[in-house]
């Protein structure tokens, strides 16, 4: 099955599938968990196997270093009973674009 992800989302069945490939990460990583949990879903028999596709220095490479920053930010918020202030120190939070080398 290839598919957009923007289309993966929409109420597909794609239990028949068993591997995922991600091209091209999106801002929201909760589009991919998204399409991936319609892989996995019920009735789900077959090892699924995910691969995303990240080259070095490229805009997917900070889309995706933003997305785990996004998600760390959400966990340490919505799952952690008390947070503290290390756990929300900007240095771990920031994603430092001046360090990818881009054209």
């Amino acid at each position: 099955v290839l598919l957009l992800l923007s289309c993966g989302v929409l109420g597909l069945n794609l239990t028949t599938a068993s591997r995922a490939y991600l091209m091209k990460p999106r801002w929201n990583l909760t589009v991919e968990e998204q399409a991936l949990s319609r892989i996995h879903g019920l009735g789900q028999t077959k090892e699924v196997t995910t691969i995303r596709c990240i080259m070095n220095d490229s805009v997917e490479k900070i889309v995706n270093d933003t997305q785990g920053c996004k998600k760390h930010l959400a966990d340490i918020l919505l799952l952690s009973k008390r947070v503290s202030k290390a756990d929300l120190a900007l240095n771990q939070l920031y994603v430092n674009l001046s360090s990818y080398k881009i054209l």
